[in-house]
């Protein structure tokens, strides 16, 4: 093997293309020269691209770039905070604000959780795009201040700063404009890469299935959460990962400041149904993984207590607290960001909610300014009806909210992405898999 100073990237693509696996002083020299900004774009373009064609199923290799990316910058300490310290990610999916619910919700139990977030890609938003609808929230913590919140009120969500995992942030903006966002190992990895630069014992992943903008089909989405399970095992952490089926939007609302207030409204117990169920679910998972004892009838039963009791809300009320967020949105979520203009879809006949489009509404999203770097989070969509329920004619189907007088071009999109049928459906299960270590090596 030829020594660090004679590797050229060059050759490593071409041994990746022949579907060659590379050595770990291969995948480090690769990192050091991206974090070094020794190689340009297009290089790192063609590299990922040999990843498209010949994935990492060498778990050696897997584990070596992904170990690569973590440390290539510096690494949260958390070994000082007593308990097991939890961490879970999703990929992307519409109106998906579970975390907002679960992480202040598994909090609540005892269990110390540390988030990191990245703004959201390609047109949805990630949760540190949430908090940040919240006034005075403040999205961006120094690694002192974020092990000092995890450490005295066991909850903190901020954005990674730019010494932590630089290669793997790196990576991620350009796997969305090279189309290889989500090859495997390339999601895995970056993925898990964070994960480990956090600093955190026990990770849950919820990798979602679907059609629509950065859904994965149920193959790949099976073959993600499998990867990432194998991959925490080699790494270390104690990894579960659940598969989601996305066949809607995840809630009723769509947009910042309609995802916040229902996240609250969700902390007090009277969240949708499908939005409870994810947070329950999730939720059994990560407080088992965080040591909580009992049944998952048991576990469930507790944290359908620190919903009722207001402990979970107090809990996501503190952290606003201390990141400079106005407390208030808690009692008053009028404070959010809010619309100069609404219009209602109307249902023109009778029979049920058949389908979403999801990508016909993530348009919709977009169309009122509510995505990308400059989102509005004040815009969006309130769904009043969700897949299987009955609608009457006149009844609204949905609100769109806006900042133009002129909402109907939009209202018409949204009203082209719900479909209502004669008959009604089976609506899919919210929950297709969940993937541990045991299930993988029982298979």
């Amino acid at each position: 093997m030829a020594q660090e100073e004679d590797m050229q990237l060059t050759d490593l693509i071409a041994k990746r293309r022949q579907g060659d696996t590379l050595t770990a002083a291969e995948l480090k020299f690769f990192i050091d020269q991206l974090s070094a900004k020794d190689v340009d774009d297009a290089q790192i373009g063609a590299f990922l691209d040999t990843y498209a064609f010949t994935d990492m199923t060498d778990t050696t290799e897997l584990t070596d770039f992904t170990m690569a990316l973590a440390y290539s910058g510096g690494i949260y300490d958390l070994s000082d905070i007593p308990g097991i310290k939890l961490d879970k990610q999703a990929t992307a999916a519409l109106g998906d604000k579970t975390s907002l619910i679960l992480l202040p919700l598994i909090a609540s139990l005892g269990i110390p959780v540390a988030k990191l977030s990245q703004p959201g890609l390609a047109g949805l938003p990630s949760t540190l795009d949430r908090l940040a609808a919240i006034p005075g929230f403040k999205t961006t913590l120094s690694p002192n201040e974020f092990v000092s919140q995890v450490r005295e009120t066991g909850l903190a969500i901020a954005a990674p700063v730019a010494e932590l995992d630089p290669a793997d942030q790196k990576l991620r903006r350009l796997r969305v404009r090279t189309a290889t966002f989500t090859v495997p190992g390339l999601l895995a990895s970056s993925m898990m890469s964070q994960k480990i630069a956090t600093g955190a014992d026990a990770l849950t992943f919820d990798i979602k299935t679907g059609v629509g903008q950065q859904l994965l089909p149920p193959e790949l989405a099976e073959i993600v959460a499998k990867t990432l399970v194998q991959l925490g095992d080699s790494v270390g952490r104690q990894t579960v990962a659940v598969v989601s089926h996305m066949v809607q939007p995840l809630g009723q609302g769509i947009g910042a400041s309609l995802e916040v207030a229902e996240a609250i409204k969700t902390l007090r117990g009277q969240g949708p149904a499908d939005l409870q169920e994810m947070v329950l679910t999730l939720g059994t998972t990560m407080a088992r993984q965080g040591g909580y004892a009992g049944s998952d009838e048991q576990i469930q039963a507790a944290l359908i207590g620190k919903l009722e009791n207001g402990q979970a809300l107090d809990k996501f009320k503190e952290m606003i607290g201390l990141q400079g967020g106005d407390e208030r949105v808690i009692d008053a979520p009028e404070l959010l960001p809010q619309p100069a203009f609404m219009s209602d879809l109307w249902a023109v006949g009778e029979g049920y909610v058949t389908n979403f489009d999801l990508s016909r509404l993530q348009q919709v999203v977009v169309a009122l300014g509510g995505s990308g770097e400059k989102a509005d989070p004040a815009v969006g969509i309130l769904l009043h009806k969700k897949l299987g329920e009955a609608v009457a004619p006149g009844e609204a189907l949905a609100t769109i909210y806006g900042q133009s007088d002129d909402l109907q071009p939009m209202a018409e999109l949204a009203q082209q992405a719900i479909t209502v049928g004669a008959e009604p459906i089976e609506v899919a299960p919210l929950i297709e898999k969940v993937v541990t270590v045991r299930d993988i090596e029982e298979a």
